[in-house]
């Protein structure tokens, strides 16, 4: 707060730099860490593993484990496309994922403010993207 009462600049920054990924977060919630690996769903690293125990034991794998095995690839692949798409890569996920946490120990959101929100503008055009292939907002976001 200034002398007349009224929040700082820094502190309106501060503000704005948690607000808009506050709202961020809440629109695409895990969106960001399928498209940080590539586009692999989720689930689907750990449908690989238990499918993985189930042959080195010699077991049978139930149908509908494949079926989500199949579900998950269908995903990875049209989740690639729309991020070709939207001309974004794992790597600038990474470093998105980077400069929010350089942002927030240093406070400086200005400086990373144009490639914070151009990232984010890039995750929504795959979210319409996907939501075009038939995914409803609860498939793209888990």
């Amino acid at each position: 707060m200034n002398e007349q009462g009224k929040p700082s600049p820094e502190s309106e920054a501060v503000d704005s730099f948690q607000t808009l990924l506050n709202a961020a977060s809440m629109r695409y919630n895990n969106l960001f860490a399928s498209i940080e690996g590539g586009g692999v769903h989720l689930s689907q690293v750990s449908f690989d593993d238990y499918i993985s125990t189930a042959n080195s034991r010699g077991e049978e794998i139930p149908d509908e484990v494949l079926a989500h095995k199949k579900r998950c690839e269908k995903y990875a692949k049209d989740l690639q496309e729309c991020m070709a798409a939207a001309s974004l890569t794992a790597e600038e996920m990474s470093d998105w994922f980077a400069k929010i946490k350089e942002t927030q120990l240093q406070g400086d959101y200005p400086k990373n403010e144009r490639f914070i929100k151009s990232i984010i503008e890039k995750v929504e055009i795959v979210f319409k993207e996907m939501l075009k292939r038939g995914y409803t907002e609860q498939e793209i976001i888990q």
